[in-house]
């Protein structure tokens, strides 16, 4: 016989659902503090840009940490609350020392993307054992989250536009200080053998003059 808990759902299937919501949080707490130290120590022409943002990011990232935490308090469990058991759990790496934009963002986009892949999955447990609390709030997350994600990866693709523009005008620039290098040579070359040809047609006149003389 199926045993219950204070909410009405089944106590194993809940006992399984809440495993994968403590793994949920694991990835979040990391993903946090990469977020805190990419808020941090951003460096570079898009620190007030980025600063402002990644603290943005990681205060929703907190809130969200509290109602991961809440939902396996109601659903009759408890939450993992030591760092060491986050480490052991999360799919998302520290990120440590990270300052430029370009990776603090990618940082983002990867630590985002295994967020999103981990909710559908619990979005589909829950589903099954009608846990429609735990469904609802991990299709919130994944909404909100899929248009970040899709926003950071936009600023990803225009940076990379930007250095390949700046990289294209550094070819264009090189390859005209070269051409006109190459004119300035030419140039001196082409003077060089006029000279010498002057020269040489002084001489010719000179020695036949000398024929002439004697």
């Amino acid at each position: 016989m199926k045993t219950t808990n204070l909410i009405g759902l089944d106590k194993d299937a809940s006992q399984a659902v809440a495993a994968e919501l403590n793994q949920l949080l694991a990835n979040y707490q990391v993903l946090y503090m990469n977020t805190r130290g990419y808020h941090w120590n951003i460096k570079g022409e898009q620190f007030f840009e980025l600063h402002v943002k990644f603290e943005e990011i990681y205060t929703d990232l907190q809130t969200k940490i509290d109602e991961l935490a809440e939902r396996i308090l109601t659903i009759g469990h408890t939450p993992d609350h030591s760092f060491s058991r986050y480490l052991e759990q999360s799919q998302i790496e520290e990120h440590q020392n990270a300052y430029r934009g370009k990776e603090c963002v990618t940082g983002l986009v990867n630590g985002f993307s295994i967020l999103i892949h981990r909710q559908r999955e619990i979005l589909e447990q829950a589903s099954q054992t009608n846990d429609e609390g735990t469904a609802a709030l991990m299709g919130d997350y994944i909404r909100e989250q899929e248009k970040l994600l899709w926003m950071l990866n936009a600023y990803l693709t225009n940076r990379c536009e930007k250095f390949n523009g700046r990289q294209g005008a550094l070819f264009v620039l090189f390859t005209s200080i070269v051409r006109c290098l190459s004119s300035q040579v030419y140039k001196v070359q082409g003077a060089g053998d006029r000279w010498n040809s002057s020269k040489t047609n002084s001489i010719n006149r000179l020695k036949r003059n000398e024929r002439f003389m004697t």
